[in-house]
This record gives C-alpha cells, structure tokens and sequence, in this order.
C-alpha cells in the first residue's frame, strides 16, 4: 500500500462549486510563488475556506492493490489547517509579501491579455432540465457583460431561475482556432449578493495567470 502526498500552501482567494461537486479553491501558492487553483472534494471544510488566510492544505491519497477485477481501489483524505503569517518560513514570508505587492500593482497589461482565469457575473437567460449519470441537472444558459455571446455551463443545484444572477469562475484557453471558454464553476447562490457590489468583486476578481493543480 503507498500513499501519495500532495501539499499546498495557500492564501486563498475564493472557492467555487463545479458540475461534479468538487470546490475549485482560487488561491496564492506560497510553495512556488505563483496563483493556483486546485480541485478538492465537497466537504464542508473547504466551503468554509476564508478568503485572504493561510491553508496548509495536505492530500493524502491511499492505493491498495487490485482486486479480482484488476481494479485499483483508491482512497484519499484531507488534513487543512489555518495557519498564521508568524508561523511561515523564511522562503515562504517572501512570497507571502510577493502576493502582497501583487495585489496593489495596477493591472500589467501583457498579464490581462494572457490572463486565464477570472471571476464574471452574468445572467441566467435559459433553463434546461437535463439528466446525467450523476442525477438531475440543469444546463444554465449565462450571458456576461464581458463576452459576446452566452455561456452554457451544467450544475447540479435545481434552484436556479431564469434572469437570477450568477457568478462564476471562468478559464480562457487560447488556440489556433481561437478562444475556448469554459466554467470551472460557480458561487453558491446564497452568495452571490456581494458580487453584485463593485469594490467586493474588483477585490477579488484579479487577472489571474494561474497553475493548474487539478
């Protein structure tokens, strides 16, 4: 039996729900001095991330061997912790001040161009009731200020209702054939009110050129 670690150090900067019910948690990687984003499962502890502080966050992930079916059984947990600027190292109290600095410079126009991830608020326009293998969905037709024509993301939450207010975290990925958008996923609709407030988003919606942890 091995286990596998995987060990991260962020300043988080928000947490999102995808279509399987994973949090993609935004944050400031304080072990390679870079933005982040990782996938972790839905428990409770990642809903409660607070923006702005310190996790240690630590996967531990547990291979048995096969069964009878050649199958590999997998299972994996979480260890979080909050932890406080005193406790950092040296190395990591510099990129820890790197993060600082970076969310008071004006916003460097070659990083906008590149930038991959951000936070939009949009509209719901359409509502389509879908089945999948993971239980009843709906794909929800977004319209963004910022993009010309609307966005199709699924979501598992029934609640949603035309013309409501959604917020989301976007990934663009530019290609030969051009830009390709896609929802990594959204805010719980109990708090999307204070996306509505300009100064709360422009605090958080950094144009963000992220590395990918999932």
């Amino acid at each position: 039996m091995n286990a596998i670690n995987e060990d991260h150090l962020l300043v988080v900067i928000d947490s999102f729900v995808d279509f399987s019910n994973h949090v993609f948690v935004l944050g400031y990687d304080l072990r390679i001095d870079a933005h982040s984003y990782c996938r972790f499962p839905l428990h409770a502890h990642f809903q409660k991330l607070e923006p702005q502080a310190i996790y240690q966050i630590e996967k531990n992930l547990i291979e048995s061997s096969k069964n009878s079916r050649g199958s590999t059984i997998e299972s994996s947990f979480y260890k979080i912790r909050k932890i406080s600027e005193e406790e950092l190292n040296p190395i990591e109290k510099i990129y820890y001040t790197h993060f600082n600095k970076k969310k008071t410079l004006s916003p460097n126009e070659n990083l906008v161009n590149n930038a991959n991830l951000s936070i939009h608020v949009g509209i719901v326009k359409e509502i389509i009731p879908v089945a999948s293998v993971i239980g009843a969905s709906l794909d929800l037709v977004i319209s963004f200020p910022e993009f010309s024509s609307p966005i199709t993301t699924r979501t598992q939450n029934l609640k949603y209702q035309v013309q409501q207010p959604a917020v989301a975290l976007i990934k663009k990925i530019k290609s030969s054939q051009g830009e390709v958008i896609n929802v990594l996923g959204l805010k719980d609709l109990n708090e999307v009110s204070d996306y509505l407030k300009p100064d709360f988003l422009e605090k958080r919606n950094l144009q963000i050129l992220a590395v990918d942890y999932r």
